[in-house]
């Protein structure tokens, strides 16, 4: 069956196996005004299913020089555009789990937990989901220093050991003007994973001379999920703290991929109080156009040039609102054919995204909704071997089945839209055999 797959779904949704086969697809892709956001979505628990600690541990390494390979990959690709003064050049992602850079991700949890007690939160509702501020104490407990009660010298071990792969990994997205997209994941993890970003962020999201890639846009991004309740509070929190400390701040929004997981969780908490998550689909994009109105309203103050905002979605109405609200606050203009012209600052802060293979319709719209220059949208491209993606890509799955779904407004299901045309693109594959 191995023969089978290339050519069907996992060609479909994927950039192949190999840096030969996804560099292909981003050339192409190119070719349409569109950038990519490439991720290496093979994860430990997969490479190594007997997971032994040095198993993992040895998995995670291997992660590690994949993605950074990755990550030079890309900046070789940028940089040919520009040497040949290509309009077509800008700026390419990165994508990185976390989770998947550590022997066992268990220990992001038990940080949590961690944290908690230095915050002094409730420590047996281990799904809350704080929105302060990161402070420097929670940093030096990633960091591997600090002595808490509820976290063994182990896991402190593993949070230095997964500290230094992010920093190597974000060390070379740096040198090689490429930016990192930390992704989001489970809210037990997530606030170990917003402490780790800060980290990041402070020592990389800053601009340095002789590195022209760094003056307009951070390097690394950290995600806000919509669906977790606490997201426009925590925006608001982590813009201020940044502009307190002198970094500019990246980050990718989307609506949240684990929201039956987290309110399955939270009912086996017998948490007090609603879910972390929002309890309707409408809330949700309520709260996606709150934090983007917000966004744009900051790219558009004085402090808009510490700022960059990658806006992910399927979802069209929200897409078109926030090039409504370019205008609206004068970062971008009409031409005289109805294209949006974007002030030449914003074409490097700001950022649209769809998954590789699906919302093919929305990111055309998109891609031709600009006027002629680097990309602004870009599309999130898996890659790894066949039998390490294969999970990832059940995962995802599950994950955004709220891509087939419409909304309240009458939105017509991305699911739709796409499923005639996959169909016959899968025949076609299928006949070629």
């Amino acid at each position: 069956m191995r023969h089978i797959y290339p050519r069907t779904f996992f060609a479909q949704f994927t950039g192949g196996e190999s840096s030969q086969e996804y560099t292909k697809v981003i050339d192409a892709l190119r070719q349409h005004t569109q950038g990519v956001i490439l991720n290496y979505s093979a994860e430990a628990s997969d490479i190594s299913p007997s997971h032994s600690q040095d198993a993992m541990l040895a998995a995670a390494e291997d992660s590690l020089r994949i993605i950074s390979e990755g990550v030079q990959a890309c900046g070789t690709y940028e940089k040919q555009l520009r040497d040949n003064h290509d309009k077509r050049a800008g700026q390419t992602f990165v994508a990185v789990k976390p989770s998947g850079l550590i022997p066992d991700p268990y220990v992001l949890e038990r940080a949590t937990l961690a944290l908690n007690e230095l915050h002094g939160w409730n420590n047996t509702l281990p799904a809350q989901m704080p929105v302060e501020s990161v402070s420097d104490s929670d940093m030096q407990l990633m960091l591997g220093k600090a002595k808490l009660s509820n976290i063994s010298k182990e896991d402190l071990k593993q949070l230095a050991g997964l500290y230094d792969r992010m920093r190597n990994i974000c060390g070379c997205a740096y040198d090689n003007g490429v930016k990192i997209l930390i992704d989001a994941e489970y809210a037990k993890f997530q606030p170990a994973i917003d402490v780790m970003f800060t980290l990041l962020a402070e020592e990389f999201n800053y601009d340095r001379k002789g590195n022209v890639s760094q003056t307009v846009q951070p390097v690394v991004y950290n995600t806000i999920q919509c669906s977790l309740r606490r997201s426009e509070d925590f925006v608001k929190a982590s813009i201020k703290r940044a502009q307190e400390k002198g970094y500019t701040i990246g980050l990718k929004v989307v609506r949240g991929a684990y929201v039956d997981h987290e309110n399955s969780r939270w009912a086996k908490l017998k948490g007090v109080g609603p879910s972390p998550v929002w309890g309707s689909k409408e809330e949700t994009d309520r709260c996606f156009d709150n934090v983007a109105e917000h966004l744009v309203e900051e790219l558009a103050s004085a402090n808009g040039n510490t700022l960059g905002v990658l806006f992910a979605s399927h979802n069209c109405n929200s897409a078109f609102k926030v090039l409504d609200l370019l205008e609206k606050h004068k970062l971008a203009s009409r031409t005289s054919d109805n294209k949006v012209d974007p002030i030449p600052p914003i074409r490097e802060r700001i950022a649209f995204g769809q998954l590789y293979g699906m919302a093919d319709k929305l990111s055309s719209e998109l891609s031709r909704s600009f006027t002629d220059g680097p990309p602004m949208v870009f599309r999130y491209l898996p890659f790894a071997k066949l039998e390490y993606a294969l999970p990832y890509l059940l995962r995802r799955a599950t994950e955004n089945k709220g891509v087939l779904m419409g909304s309240a407004d009458g939105e017509i299901p991305p699911a739709i839209l796409e499923r005639k045309k996959l169909f016959n693109e899968l025949r076609r594959r299928f006949l070629l055999l």
